[in-house]
């Protein structure tokens, strides 16, 4: 979709709030079905922050816009924020993080429970040499399993992994586990009864902050303004519970389109 399309996509709240800070500008792009300009409300991550803002007496407006124009702005301060980052090592050279996630970003290997029927268990990328592993080359675990030489068929991002998956091309998948079962559904390329024997199970340990979801300021850009609006915004996300609300719903959603392997 085209950048004015969706630059046209705004999210606003209407409430008694700070008059010194003024509007929140924010801007993020589409991971569906957390956020997506074409999500209801903009998606469950997009929607409760709109209530967090709410509830800071922020006056906030969400842009949904490329994400190489999210980056642009944050960096030249056109944009207050953007959520949902990683906080990674790397980025904090660069970037502020808010305290509190607004996604938790639970990664989890997919598998048929015919193959697999106890499952693939896994705390470190290294745990899953042995297997084939289908995978996007240019997404953000390929580094990793390259350097621990996990065996991978690499496939381009616009790939049906999931149909792979079902050929027997690849014995797993990893990714995040309800932007998989996501994907799963908007492909619609397997079959029904592959359907029934797709499961998942999570990863055991990771750093809770390289996986879960932040809002990010820019660290050249982060004035008292700013620090109050991340303060004021942790402290509503917290009260709230805004990440585990969102799980909660996504959950529901598509609970019953696999079953996790404990």
């Amino acid at each position: 979709m085209a950048m004015v399309l969706l630059s046209l996509h705004v999210l606003t709240t209407h409430a008694a709030t700070d008059m010194e800070i003024g509007t929140v500008r924010i801007a993020t792009g589409d991971y569906p079905p957390y956020y997506a300009a074409s999500l209801p409300d903009g998606g469950p991550v997009a929607a409760n922050i709109m209530i967090a803002c709410k509830e800071a007496n922020l006056d906030c407006k969400t842009d949904f816009l490329p994400w190489n124009r999210v980056v642009s702005m944050l960096e030249a301060g056109e944009t207050d924020m953007t959520f949902a980052w990683s906080n990674t090592e790397q980025r904090r050279v660069k970037y502020v993080f808010s305290a509190e996630p607004v996604v938790f970003g639970p990664t989890v290997v997919f598998f048929s429970k015919r193959k697999f029927p106890n499952g693939i268990h896994f705390a470190e990328f290294k745990d899953l040499v042995g297997y084939t592993m289908l995978g996007d080359e240019s997404s953000w675990y390929a580094a990793d399993f390259k350097k621990f030489g996990v065996k991978t068929v690499w496939m381009s991002a616009n790939a049906n992994q999931w149909r792979m998956l079902e050929l027997g091309r690849g014995e797993a998948l990893i990714a995040d586990a309800y932007q998989g079962l996501y994907t799963l559904r908007q492909q619609k390329r397997v079959s029904d009864e592959f359907m029934k024997h797709i499961g998942f199970t999570k990863q055991s340990t990771f750093k809770e902050s390289e996986f879960n979801g932040y809002f990010m300021f820019s660290k050249s850009h982060f004035d008292k303004r700013k620090q109050r609006i991340r303060d004021s915004i942790d402290k509503a996300v917290k009260k709230l519970g805004i990440a585990a609300t969102v799980s909660k719903i996504l959950d529901e959603q598509y609970s019953r389109d696999a079953h996790q392997v404990q």
